[in-house]
């Protein structure tokens, strides 16, 4: 029976706060270690350092601030000594993507992605007063739909909406929109 080659690289470990994306992996062989991070196909932060095998590598990664509430493909490649290349890739979402909102009259239906496990708050506001609110339990990576409704003497003003997630571990994070009608 034959016995299977481990990875040259194990699968990428990301932390994101905003802006900064943090990118941790263990190269099991010697060589040049690039990592990269990509939205729509277009690299947008680059990372590159010698990397020894076995030894944890890290890169610290910084988005242009457009990007800051969008998931970014993070690409980790390997060229070791010899000439060959291994590659790895993953999402890094962030804590919270910017909420997209669809609007008819009063109803109001709020989308958005957390990047940790937790639970999402969803507040319409209008003149520093909240109207309407949604709250529900999210997971990390799978879209949470909120459905709000508003005062009828409000269905033609705009709207503030807040989002906001708050983590089991204590990490939060907030993403602001406005509501036209």
């Amino acid at each position: 029976m034959a016995e299977h080659a481990a990875p040259a690289l194990t699968p990428p470990a990301i932390v994101r706060n905003g802006r900064t994306t943090i990118v941790r992996t263990v190269p099991r062989r010697a060589g040049a270690l690039t990592v990269r991070a990509q939205r729509a196909g277009r690299t947008v932060a680059q990372c590159a350092q010698a990397a020894r095998a076995g030894r944890r590598a890290w890169c610290r990664l910084r988005a242009p601030e457009e990007l800051r509430d969008l998931p970014l493909r993070i690409v980790v490649t390997l060229r070791d000594d010899e000439g060959r290349v291994a590659s790895v890739s993953a999402t890094a979402l962030p804590r919270l993507t910017r909420p997209s909102i669809t609007r008819g009259g009063r109803t109001l239906v709020v989308r958005t992605v957390p990047g940790l496990d937790g639970t999402v708050s969803v507040v319409a506001a209008s003149g520093g007063r909240a109207v309407a609110r949604c709250s529900a339990r999210g997971r990390a990576g799978a879209r949470l739909i909120c459905v709000l409704r508003a005062p009828a003497r409000l269905a033609d003003a705009p709207l503030r909406i807040v989002v906001t997630l708050a983590a089991g571990d204590g990490r939060s994070a907030v993403a602001r929109a406005v509501s036209a009608p």
